[in-house]
């Protein structure tokens, strides 16, 4: 079992990346209300969601961050339901790559430069490919995939730093 599977075992979060690899329907932010319920309901369970993910954001700085701190903070975000189980997956693929990397459970990292630094090796690659159509589309997957990280990782770190952005809606 590798170092990252052992950080996770005991947690749905393993579960939730495994099942990741079949499709799924897409999951928006939990809601408790039910339609009849209203708006206002949907509404203050979205801005519940949105409130638990600032806080647990606010404890954790992706830009010095360890695997191990990582699964932890997944593993909060996951009980809390501040996120999709789609979400959930898409960041557990961080642990993925890290251990791709080689990156030890307790070796600081930082997200914001791991994944820049990845895209910029893509592009590189894109370009020694001659940047045609062919190469572009091989890439295209891997590419969209990495942002996708990236953009959250660069959501997280925004919410940790600037916590007086709270009820600015960095989500979207």
């Amino acid at each position: 079992m590798s170092p990252f599977t052992e950080v996770l075992s005991g947690t749905g979060v393993l579960q939730s990346l495994w099942n990741s690899v079949r499709p799924a329907p897409t999951e928006s932010a939990p809601a408790t209300g039910t339609a009849s319920s209203g708006s206002s309901s949907k509404t203050s369970a979205a801005d519940a969601a949105a409130q638990a993910l600032r806080q647990i954001a606010a404890q954790y700085d992706v830009t010095r961050i360890t695997p191990r701190q990582f699964a932890q903070m997944l593993e909060e975000l996951q009980k809390s339901r501040a996120l999709s189980e789609t979400d959930v997956q898409l960041l557990g693929q961080i642990l993925f790559d890290l251990s791709e990397e080689g990156v030890d459970l307790d070796e600081t990292v930082d997200l914001v430069q791991f994944y820049t630094k990845k895209l910029d090796k893509l592009q590189d690659s894109l370009e020694a490919q001659g940047s045609t159509e062919e190469a572009f589309r091989q890439i295209a997957p891997v590419l969209a995939g990495l942002q996708k990280r990236l953009d959250w990782i660069s959501r997280l770190a925004l919410l940790h730093s600037a916590p007086e952005l709270a009820g600015v809606n960095v989500l979207t």
